[in-house]
């Protein structure tokens, strides 16, 4: 069996990832919460896509276009989780706002993409 070590290596950035927002949660929270939202899972998932399509950059080109979708409706979940966390609702309660603003926030975007012809 051979490992796809352009696939396995994100995985594992990521668990890194992970585990140093963990630990700097307690000791540096601001640290932790940038480091949660630098663009991380961006760059990883550009180097799966490129490695697996032979480094084809019409391919790139057209997934990183279709990330700016997937932006637009993280900034609704971020601002749906922070208006739920200023009310002090739960996590599950404040995760599933996040999730509805987040989804809200993409049949938008589509919607928008269908007038615009974007």
């Amino acid at each position: 069996m051979t490992i796809a070590w352009p696939k396995v290596i994100p995985v594992l950035i990521s668990i890194a990832i992970i585990i140093l927002v963990a630990i700097l949660s307690d000791s540096l929270p601001m640290v932790a919460a940038i480091t949660a939202t630098a663009p991380m899972t961006f760059p990883l998932s550009m180097w799966v896509v490129y490695a697996s399509t032979g480094n084809d950059r019409e391919v790139l080109a057209s997934y990183t276009q279709s990330m700016m979708v997937g932006l637009g409706a993280t900034l609704g979940f971020a601002i749906g989780v922070w208006i739920a966390t200023r009310y002090r609702l739960g996590l599950w309660v404040t995760l599933g706002i996040g999730y509805t603003a987040w989804g809200v926030t993409l049949a938008i975007i589509f919607g928008l993409r269908r007038v615009i012809g974007f």
